[in-house]
């Protein structure tokens, strides 16, 4: 598997919006996440496991540590990843469930969890996918959009399981 791109928003440390340029990082072959503690190096493992499998990388954490603690209350958590395997190029989008207030009056309501996953025509659409934020566009299609879709479909092209 290649691993292309990541984006992050309201991640872990990240409150706002991070982008990996993975494909440039591994473009000699290997690449080292290195940095202090709290640097986010397990933030972008544990993104990366959850755009492909809808859970964060260990066995024994709880998925709700995927959403910062620093994001907006009102804005969901994404973590949106480009990644080729011998199928096909494909993007997944994940949205992890949240509480965000009430639009009208106190408390808060539950946002569902969300997936995407779309298929890439062809290599050169990859920067134009990475610069749509929203998804979609010519030569790209999108293949499901319900979470236990995505997770099947996911399984079946990587041919792995978490």
């Amino acid at each position: 598997m290649k691993l292309h791109h990541l984006r992050l928003t309201g991640i872990g440390p990240f409150a706002g919006t991070a982008e990996i340029d993975l494909a440039a990082l591994g473009a000699s072959g290997m690449f080292l996440l290195e940095g202090p503690t709290g640097s986010g190096k397990s933030t972008i493992l544990d993104a990366v496991v959850y755009a492909l499998y809808g859970q964060v990388a260990g066995v024994a954490t709880s998925a709700d540590r995927i959403r910062s603690q620093f994001a907006a209350p009102t804005e969901p958590s994404i973590v949106d990843l480009v990644f080729e395997v011998p199928s096909g190029i494909y993007r997944v989008r994940r949205q992890p469930e949240f509480q965000r207030p009430k639009r009208r009056g106190t408390g808060t309501t539950k946002e569902q969890a969300k997936a995407l996953l779309w298929r890439i025509g062809s290599p050169q659409l990859i920067a134009d996918v990475v610069a749509d934020t929203a998804g979609g566009g010519a030569g790209v299609e999108v293949i499901a959009s319900r979470i236990d879709e995505v997770g099947r479909e996911i399984q079946r092209a990587v041919g792995l399981s978490r």
